[in-house]
């Protein structure tokens, strides 16, 4: 093992190598990486796309090197996505009232009334389904 550096069978003392924890943390940190970017593209395919605009907004942080984060949402090539919470946790049937006196208006033109009835959405799990999904690392890549 790299961390072992001598061992007295004699006395049965080990002594670890004094750089054994540099080389751990490195091999932490590039299993932390590969888990990481294995969810984030696990998001990116399960993420349904209408405008590209909530896909965009998928992306990888990792402050410190021992933690990966996969942010959705915030700051992607179309501008920001809150409606991503809707989209993972669908939402339920609900009134639309309009923000003025004017109706409100479908993109294709059909305009339906200052106030609509919407029959709610159904959940599209793309990040839940991409973080609970079951991988193997390879054993290249094993402590």
């Amino acid at each position: 093992m790299a961390g072992i550096q001598k061992v007295d069978r004699v006395g049965s003392h080990i002594r670890m190598n004094t750089r054994f924890e540099g080389w751990f943390l490195a091999k932490i940190r590039g299993q932390v990486r590969k888990v990481t970017e294995a969810v984030a593209l696990d998001a990116i395919a399960g993420c349904p796309v209408d405008t590209g605009d909530l896909v965009s907004t998928i992306r990888t942080r990792y402050p410190g090197g021992l933690r990966g984060y996969v942010v959705v949402g915030t700051k992607g090539a179309f501008g920001d996505a809150p409606h991503w919470r809707f989209v993972e946790y669908g939402t339920a049937p609900h009134w639309i009232d309009s923000t003025g006196p004017w109706s409100l208006r479908s993109d294709e033109g059909v305009y339906f009334g200052r106030r609509v009835w919407h029959p709610g959405t159904p959940a599209t799990h793309f990040m839940r389904n991409a973080i609970y999904r079951r991988r193997r690392l390879d054993a290249g890549g094993a402590l």
